[in-house]
Parts: structure tokens; sequence; C-alpha cells
């Protein structure tokens, strides 16, 4: 899984660090954090 991330967070142009930080503040309800994007399903 932890490749599979990887890849699909290059499909949306992000890094994979990047992207777990950025659901992360969306989790713990950080003020105004947004999902990040997700690849439609055929980009990872």
């Amino acid at each position: 899984m932890w490749r599979d991330l990887g890849i699909a967070a290059q499909n949306v142009g992000m890094e994979r660090s990047a992207l777990i930080r950025q659901l992360v503040r969306w989790y713990v309800g950080v003020p105004g954090a947004q999902l990040p994007p997700r690849p439609s399903d055929h980009e990872g």
C-alpha cells in the first residue's frame, strides 16, 4: 500500500508526505483543512 500511495500521490501532483500531512490535518479537524485530491480510478 505504501508504494501505491506514493504512485497515487504522484498522479495528482503531490509528494506522499505532503498528502499524508494534508489528510491528517483534515482528519484531526484543523480549521480550513481539506481532504487531499484523489486520483481517478485509472491513475493509481
